[in-house]
């Protein structure tokens, strides 16, 4: 079995422009697995955090061996994503509805049930701003 930790960061700019950041790390041998940061257009931060889940279990997705059993989890700042993926909160909104069904799909396609994990923003946790780095970097351009 493969177990991956993956912290993920969504930031928005003061023009609406976003990125998204994503650190996994693979925990059968404490080594980082990839980073990703991307620009994903003006969009909300809610939707820049839905994303950087999408994007991150789509990389896992394709880099993974398609036989290896895995167990991930995800680690963000963002109330709303851990909530809304755990089932406490009830999302709403058209766009982040749609991306939680495509993240649903993606614990489908990888035959895993991700946890999802509330982490305190700008902590400390090197993990936690490597990703949040990524998303602002992303973000600015």
């Amino acid at each position: 079995m493969v177990r991956y930790e993956v912290w993920t960061d969504g930031s928005k700019g003061e023009f609406g422009d976003a990125g998204i950041g994503v650190v996994v790390v693979n925990r059968d041998y404490d080594g980082v697995d990839f980073l990703l940061g991307e620009y994903i257009g003006v969009q909300t931060i809610n939707y820049a955090e839905f994303f950087a889940v999408v994007r991150a279990l789509e990389e896992i997705s394709e880099r993974m061996d398609p036989g290896l059993p895995i167990e991930v989890i995800i680690k963000s700042d963002s109330l709303l994503l851990v909530k809304g993926m755990n089932g406490e909160y009830n999302i709403q909104a058209p766009k982040l509805v749609q991306l939680k069904s495509r993240i649903e799909k993606l614990h489908v396609k990888l035959r895993a049930e991700p946890s999802y994990i509330k982490v305190k923003a700008h902590s400390g946790n090197k993990m936690n701003e490597l990703a949040d780095f990524l998303a602002v970097k992303a973000m600015a351009g």
